[in-house]
């Protein structure tokens, strides 16, 4: 605090030093003072302008790393998806081959009626696990365009956030060459 009394009974100084100069040296004197004032005011400004941006900084850490757990959590989900769909489709298929290769394979010429329907049975059980295997397959096709959706806004909210942290975040001193020093160069 005593050095801020000092400096400001400087300025009081300098101050009373203009009232009693002649014009010309009042002038220049004049002109000093108020560059003084326009500093000590812009640095003030940016003072105030950093702690304000260190608080908003302080705030957007915690929700950039919860946007980047919630980002890395969706994309780990929709990977799952992505293989569950790949396996359900790769069970359609089969599926549909087993079903098709029993619907070709008619009972033998002149079959029996307990033939046919055991025939025509196991093709509706068949034709029945088809269906229910490719419900499956849209279900999960429904859910991975869900999770993509998730996924992308997950994605949007944490780049939002990773750019304002940026721009928030305080500045760094800056760092002073630690090397050697050379004796003749300065």
């Amino acid at each position: 605090m005593s050095e801020s009394n000092r400096i400001a009974g400087i300025f009081l100084e300098e101050i009373e030093k203009l009232k009693s100069s002649p014009s010309e040296e009042g002038d220049a004197l004049a002109v000093d003072l108020k560059e003084a004032v326009h500093l000590i005011f812009s640095r003030a400004t940016a003072r105030e302008e950093e702690r304000r941006k260190k608080l908003e900084w302080e705030k957007i850490v915690p929700l950039c790393r919860a946007a980047k757990d919630k980002f890395d959590k969706l994309n780990a989900e929709a990977e799952k998806q992505n293989e569950l769909l790949f396996e359900l489709r790769r069970k359609v298929d089969q599926t549909e081959s087993r079903f098709n290769l029993k619907r070709d394979a008619r009972p033998a010429p002149w079959p029996t009626s307990d033939e046919i329907s055991s025939w025509e049975e196991s093709c509706k059980k068949l034709e029945l696990s088809l269906e229910t295997a490719r419900a499956e397959v849209r279900a999960a096709n429904t859910r991975r365009g869900e999770l993509t959706s998730e996924l992308l806004r997950a994605r949007n909210e944490f780049t939002n956030l990773m750019f304002r942290e940026r721009n928030a975040r305080p500045r760094q001193a800056e760092l002073l060459y630690a090397g050697i020093e050379l004796s003749g160069v300065r």
